[in-house]
This record gives structure tokens, sequence and C-alpha cells, in this order.
């Protein structure tokens, strides 16, 4: 996986690395500093990134439907 950019709206993504034949991407946070970890993600098994944001620093898995992050979508859902 590399951390690419798209070229139309500018938006942080991981992508494959065989791309055209891999179209495996996923979401990543648009601001603060990404760093690739080993880490797998406890729950689903993918990869884990470190999002380095100001002072705050926290990991995240990169698949956006993991159910790890079901509490965080709830916060979300609550401010709107």
């Amino acid at each position: 996986m590399i951390i690419r950019k798209a070229r139309v709206s500018g938006k942080r993504f991981l992508g494959c690395s065989n791309y055209p034949k891999c179209t495996t991407s996923y979401p990543l946070p648009q601001k603060g500093k990404i760093a690739s970890t080993m880490d797998l993600c406890p729950v689903c098994n993918n990869l884990m990134v470190e999002v380095i944001a100001g002072r705050r620093r926290f990991k995240m898995c990169i698949d956006h439907n993991c159910p790890s992050k079901d509490e965080w979508k709830k916060k979300v859902a609550n401010k709107n």
C-alpha cells in the first residue's frame, strides 16, 4: 500500500502498489501527518496507521468499515 493523492480533489488515500492491476484503496484523514506502522488491527487484521495531528497521536485501522470504528461513527452522528 502506498499513500497517494487524488488528482482532482487532492485528497489522500492508501492505494495498492500494483495499480492498475489492483484497485484496492482506503481513505485517510486529510489533516495531520500519516506514519505507517507494522501493527495489525486486532478486530479485522488490516494494517493500522499512526496519525499525528498537532500534539495528538492516535492509531487507526485503514479499513473504513472496520467494527473498531463503530464508536467513533456514533460520536460523529451525535454531533450532527
